[in-house]
């Protein structure tokens, strides 16, 4: 439900955002099922997504003056 009224609401792009924070979201319950760190490669692609999403974010905020 709150998926799609997500996707309903939001431009396509911050749905994207969405969809890329889900990956992120379940890499880190499996490193937390397999009880392990990241490797350093999958660590930097983890911060190279998060910081995809804040830019995109940013993008879409309104500039309040």
């Amino acid at each position: 439900y709150l998926w799609n009224f997500a996707c309903r609401h939001l431009p396509t792009a911050l749905a994207g955002q969405l969809i890329v924070s889900e990956v992120v979201f379940s890499l880190f319950y499996n490193y937390i099922y397999d009880w392990r760190l990241p490797l350093m490669h999958e660590f930097v692609a983890a911060v190279i997504l998060i910081t995809g999403v804040t830019v995109g974010i940013q993008a879409f905020r309104v500039k309040e003056t």
